[in-house]
Order: structure tokens, then sequence, then C-alpha cells
């Protein structure tokens, strides 16, 4: 391990340590200039999960100074807490070379994205995010329907700068980054989609639309949109089984959750998981009192037998969703399916609903789709 990465670590512990033996009443401007100092260093010295966690650090702190109702003590807390063990772990001189598979996860290592020849895509859900004052916009889930990763879930970050009159369906005008002809992103809702060589990174399954040609390689990223039938949107659906699990299945996944460590939050991603003939029979607010963090849980019944339950922090961002999933609550009819992401949280399975299937169609219950609206917003904020 450098002795610079190694120097910077001490310093961020004893920063942390005087931080919290401080308390917040003594919190100003110099510790905010401090901790983006730590930021910047971190940052240069590639160690990802330190500075990740700097920086969450910081908004809180900024969010505390200006009294802001964003701010969160359990987010605090964990940020100052998880900066002060990644800190003491760095601080360690033979923590490399005796650990380095620890090492290299603790570090956040990023795996270098690759060429894809080509790929087909169908989105399949869409999470809306929405970073208070910073960042508004989407992650986009597709389904990838040919070569290498056929049958995954690959996904795509698009965001634009928070200012007023801005919405995360705003990135919804941008225009399509490499696409022929040119359209806006608005079009890959409702279309399967070839994209020629896209860089993709196998580690997380990201993909990059946006990246640009690289002339000296003569490497050109090419998205071409195809109009889709209600067939294909059939056979999309039906392709959405392979993510739907019987008891025994979840059991297994269960069997391989990873251990959370003092270095993750007590909620940790299981996998994608199609849940079919869902009724939403209850919901109920937590963290009304300020023992937790505010959100809605949802009580589901579902084809198998495994307890699920939707829940939703109470936040700008997911407001869409749970006033989506508020207006489902009682219905009579079953939805004919969730298109998930699946937790462990605090022991129990709970889910972030991506789309919901209904009528043959995929629905996004996060996205408020007006684009007239939007366009008017677009101009006036312009």
């Amino acid at each position: 391990m450098s002795l610079q990465l190694e120097n910077v670590a001490t310093q961020v512990k004893d920063y942390m340590e005087s931080l919290a033996y401080s308390g917040l009443n003594l919190v100003s401007k110099d510790n905010i200039k401090k901790i983006e100092f730590f930021l910047q260093n971190t940052s240069q010295l590639k160690a990802f999960r330190l500075a990740t966690s700097l920086r969450y650090l910081h908004i809180e702190l900024k969010r505390f100074l200006n009294n802001r109702a964003a701010f969160n003590i359990e987010r605090y807390v964990f940020f100052l807490s998880n900066s002060w063990l990644l800190s003491r772990a760095f601080s360690q001189k033979t923590l490399k070379e005796e650990k380095p598979t620890i090492f290299d996860e603790l570090m956040g290592t990023r795996s270098i994205p690759k060429i894809m020849t080509k790929l087909i895509l169908r989105v399949v859900g869409i999470e809306r995010i929405h970073l208070e004052g910073t960042l508004v916009g989407f992650i986009f889930y597709f389904l990838s329907l040919f070569g290498k990763t056929r049958g995954k879930i690959l996904t795509w970050n698009q965001m634009i700068p928070y200012k007023s009159g801005i919405t995360a369906e705003n990135v919804l005008l941008n225009e399509l980054p490499n696409s022929e002809p040119s359209a806006v992103i608005d079009k890959l809702l409702s279309h399967i989609i070839e994209a020629d060589n896209i860089y993709y990174s196998k580690k997380d399954n990201v993909i990059f639309l946006e990246k640009q040609p690289d002339f000296k390689k003569k490497i050109y990223p090419k998205i071409y949109i195809e109009e889709g039938s209600d067939e294909d949107t059939q056979l999309i659906i039906s392709k959405l089984n392979n993510f739907y699990n019987n008891s025994k299945e979840i059991y297994k996944k269960l069997q391989k959750a990873p251990k959370v460590t003092p270095f993750d939050l007590p909620v940790s991603f299981l996998d994608y998981l199609y849940v079919k003939e869902v009724k939403i029979v209850e919901a109920q607010k937590l963290g009304q009192h300020g023992d937790i963090t505010p959100a809605v849980l949802f009580k589901l019944l579902h084809k198998e037998d495994y307890p699920l339950t939707i829940k939703i922090p109470e936040k700008r961002g997911n407001q869409k969703l749970i006033d989506k999933l508020m207006n489902l609550k009682g219905r009579n009819n079953p939805l004919e399916g969730l298109f998930c992401k699946l937790f462990l949280d605090n022991g129990q399975l709970t889910l972030y609903p991506l789309s919901i299937i209904s009528n043959n169609e995929i629905i996004y219950p996060n996205l408020l789709k007006d684009n007239k609206k939007l366009l008017k917003t677009s101009y006036k904020v312009k």
C-alpha cells in the first residue's frame, strides 16, 4: 500500500474521531472544507469507497448547516462511522500485501469497460433519482436479448443538474446519444433498440450509451430504434419469467446472500425478481416518531408462499412511486406482475418496484409522463 494512501487514511481516521467527539453543535464551514480536501485526496488515490462515504458525509453536514429538512441523523452517523472504519482499514500497513482481495474490495476498484459489438435491448424498468439540490434523472434497466449478455439486466444512468422547475422527466427530452436517426431518450421506454460498439462493464452490468466515438480505433457507437409491436412486448414480458422464483429458489438466494460487514448498509441487494398475481393489501408508515428513517411499508399477497413487502423511503424522488402504490392498494383484481429489485433488509425480503406488468403492458410506476407539460417546463427553465 502506498505511503500516501496510508497517511491520508490516518488523517481521515483522526478527523472522523474529532468530529464524533465534538458533536454536531460545533460543526462549521471549516469542517466542510476539510472534508472536501479529504474527498479530493481519496478520489485522486482511487479509494473510491472511502471517497463516496466522505461525499455523502459532506452532503449531510451541508444540509445540517443550512438547517434543511433533508438532513438525516441516521445517514450522518452511518457515513461518519463508515468513513472511520474504511480509513482505519487503510491505515494498516500490511493490508494490501496480506489481504489483497479485501483491499481491492475496500478500495472499490472499478472494472475497465469493454466494447460490445452488438446489443439488443428493451427497457423493463426505471428508477427515479433525486439528489437534493444536485442531480435528477433515471436509472434505466434493460433486458438484454442477444449475445453474451443475453438474459441479463443491464443498467444505464442518465442525470442532469437540478435547478428550479426541473424534474427527472426532463431527462427523457434529451437526445438519445449516438442514435440513428436522431431520437429522444423517451423512445427507449417503448421500443426495442439495437446498439453497436457500446462500452460495457461486466463487473457492474452497466452500459455506457453516451460514450463518444474513438476515431483512432475506428469504433463508432450507434443506437438504432426498432419499431415494436404488441407481440414484441408480450415476448419481453414472457422472458421476465426467468426472474420468477419459487420458495426453494428464494431459499437458495438467501443462502448465498452476502454477509453484511461494518462497511455496508444493513440492506443488501440480492437479485432481480418477477412477482406474479400481486395484491397490495396494506400500507403502513414507518418512522413517524423520528426513531428511524420515514418510509412506507406495503404488505403484499402474491402467487408464492414466501413473505414479501415493498419498503419505500419517504423522500422526494420516491413520491410518485408511493402515490401509485397507494392507488393500487386494496384493488380486487391482482396485478399481473411486478418486476423489482430484491433486497435483504435486516433479515426481511423487501422489494423496490421497477415496473408493473398489466394487460400485457409494461408500466413504469415512478414515472410521471406528460411530455407536453414537460416541454413547456423545459423551455420555461431555459
